[in-house]
């Protein structure tokens, strides 16, 4: 049974990250998953539902599935999950002023600059999400 969930929830993931891909107009990216056993990626952070690489010179990325995306699909909440989907999407979208910004950022300004990343990140996943029909992810 366990072994049954585990395979559920890597298929919608697996069935959802390409749709996402097509929806952003991102098809020209390399979209890889990682499925992590523990918080350990995330700097030990628990909680954490997923977080991305991004190559944007290759148009690649990797997105870590964190042990709390199991969780939250397992309760059935894949609304939340596929919304958590479009939040690290999203990232592709800001990295590129996120770089450019890095080189200007001061020791003293690189918290202030890490908030507005994930601030901005927000914002256009929530518009984003919006948008997005319901079929893309309820499967």
């Amino acid at each position: 049974m366990a072994k049954a969930k585990a395979d559920a929830y890597k298929d919608w993931v697996r069935a959802v990250v390409p749709r996402l891909r097509e929806y952003f107009y991102l098809e020209a990216w390399h979209i890889d998953l990682v499925w992590e056993e523990d918080d350990s990626s995330a700097g030990g952070c628990s909680g954490v539902i997923a977080h991305i690489d991004i190559n944007d010179s290759y148009l690649q990325a990797v997105i870590h599935m964190m042990p709390a995306s199991r969780e939250m699909f397992d309760d059935g909440d894949t609304e939340k999950l596929a919304f958590c989907l479009v939040h690290e999407f999203s990232h592709i979208l800001t990295e590129p002023l996120y770089k450019v910004a890095v080189d200007a950022t001061t020791n003293a300004s690189a918290n202030f600059l890490e908030t507005i990343r994930e601030q901005q990140t927000q914002r256009i996943a929530l518009a984003v999400f919006r948008g997005i029909p319901e079929e893309l992810y309820s499967l």
